[in-house]
């Protein structure tokens, strides 16, 4: 039998039990709706686990769960802490959950995949809420669609130097800048497909990726998004980028682009639809794929953009 049966001592005394000291910490805005569901996913366990929730309105509750839903009612209006404590090995999803406004902790779980995805109202995100692994590999569409996520901690990402995947991390957020140095601890990071897709970020600064060196594929990276302008020597190093493909499709404010831009991807291989629809860029730079030799996969590079016809041939 399970030491942590007794859910009255665990509850009621003082006493340590490891994995409790493992937590999510969400605020929760009860004008956005009066109930808050998650889903416990477990697959990688067999046994049943111990997930000790604090709702924040003076209730809690213990679930001895697999994997399944556990939701709460709010009785009365207002704005509530909610702190869940649980073993390392629980999967939590909050998909589509207006009510969620700020994330304070997220604690260590197998993985992040989705985690708070279509979470609409979410709008904060406290300085070191990732409380994970330091090994942790993937961030994967772990806001995708936080659509009031406006603003991010410049260091949300500093802690994790093994971070190989962040594809579609903040797809179809409000995002409207990304912070100096905000990728600048992940070395080894790999792919970025559709990471700022659909944002509103206006700026690409040209130390965005200075220590990035290992990224393989932009696939779709800024696709959709409020770009504007994009700084000079952004991608000079990335040696090892491969896919570049629908970089900056449909970025209908995108105006110029610098010369060379990819004068150093020298293993580029996709540009499929890179500047798709970027019905505001109207002068192509003959040089942005002037020392790309490896580039097999081109097509409809400028279709829908400004650029008139005789100038897409691009290299």
């Amino acid at each position: 039998m399970s030491r942590y049966n007794d859910y009255d001592l665990i509850r009621n005394k003082d006493i340590v039990i490891p994995f409790l000291d493992n937590s999510t910490i969400i605020k929760v805005d009860t004008e956005y709706g009066n109930s808050l569901n998650m889903f416990s996913d477990n697959k990688e366990v067999n046994d049943k686990v111990v997930i000790f929730v604090d709702w924040g309105d003076g209730s809690d509750e213990i679930f001895n769960i697999r994997s399944g839903s556990i939701s709460h009612k709010y009785s009365v209006s207002g704005k509530f802490k909610v702190i869940i404590k649980h073993n390392r090995d629980v999967n939590l999803k909050f998909f589509d959950q207006p009510i969620i406004t700020e994330l304070i902790k997220l604690g260590t779980m197998p993985n992040y995949n989705g985690t708070f995805m279509q979470c609409e109202n979410l709008n904060k995100l406290h300085n070191d809420c990732l409380d994970l692994n330091p090994y942790t590999k993937e961030l994967i569409n772990t806001f995708q669609n936080c659509y009031s996520l406006k603003t991010i901690p410049y260091n949300l990402l500093h802690k994790f130097y093994e971070l190989e995947n962040i594809d579609g991390l903040f797809n179809g957020c409000g995002l409207i800048e990304i912070p100096y140095n905000f990728l600048n601890n992940n070395f080894k990071l790999q792919s970025l497909n559709s990471t700022f897709k659909n944002t509103q970020i206006t700026n690409l600064k040209s130390d965005l990726f200075k220590m990035n060196k290992e990224i393989i594929n932009l696939k779709s990276c800024f696709a959709g998004s409020g770009v504007k302008n994009v700084e000079a020597n952004i991608f000079d190093t990335l040696t090892k980028l491969k896919d570049a493909s629908y970089l900056f499709c449909d970025c209908y404010s995108l105006e110029t682009i610098p010369e060379d831009l990819f004068k150093y991807c020298t293993n580029l291989n996709y540009v499929t639809r890179m500047f798709y629809n970027a019905k505001s860029l109207k002068h192509f730079p003959l040089s942005t794929f002037k020392y790309n030799k490896r580039i097999f996969n081109d097509r409809y590079v400028l279709v829908g953009s400004g650029v008139n016809a005789s100038q897409q041939i691009i290299w």
